[in-house]
């Protein structure tokens, strides 16, 4: 999708955070840990350790974070759902990204320019994207902005997001 610093609207935090859990702590997100509301099916993540790990990834405030990422004043948490067979993972295609092209920016973020391979469709390029990221210093990067490149055989995969 596209989104930027200025305007997350496209993204879902919510979904995106097992993965930078991932990243930030070098260790799979123990889904048990979590107590599951039978409810809605939903996990609730604490607000500390949401907020901790989503804004070493992206430059947004506590206030930005808490409104894009329906976090729940009462539980003082942010809702979760672990990934299902029976949501998008079937779906969607299994998508493939390949970095075609680097450029550094004068703002000094880096752009990458990325090709992104679906096998299961039968084409080596179903769309082009370029991610556009920000050096932390340490092998760390904060994620600035991703623009789909326009192309008149683009085939974007629709997005299920797992909190309705």
């Amino acid at each position: 999708s596209n989104w930027s610093e200025t305007d997350y609207s496209e993204l879902s935090f919510n979904d995106l955070f097992e993965n930078f859990y991932q990243l930030k702590e070098g260790k799979r997100l123990e889904k048990d840990q979590f107590p599951i509301d039978s409810s809605n099916e939903n996990r609730y993540i604490p607000a500390d350790l949401f907020e901790t790990v989503m804004q070493s990834y992206f430059s947004i405030t506590k206030e930005n974070l808490r409104e894009a990422a329906m976090f729940e004043q009462k539980k003082e948490a942010y809702p979760w759902q672990e990934m299902r067979s029976n949501d998008n993972c079937v779906a969607m295609p299994y998508m493939d990204p390949d970095v075609t092209a680097v450029k550094k920016n004068a703002d000094g973020t880096v752009t990458l320019t990325i090709d992104v391979i679906c096998l299961e469709k039968n084409n080596d390029r179903a769309f082009t994207h370029e991610l556009t990221l920000r050096e932390l210093g340490g092998g760390k990067v904060q994620y600035v902005s991703n623009a789909i490149v326009p192309g008149e055989h683009n085939v974007v995969p629709g997005y299920i997001y797992r909190l309705q």
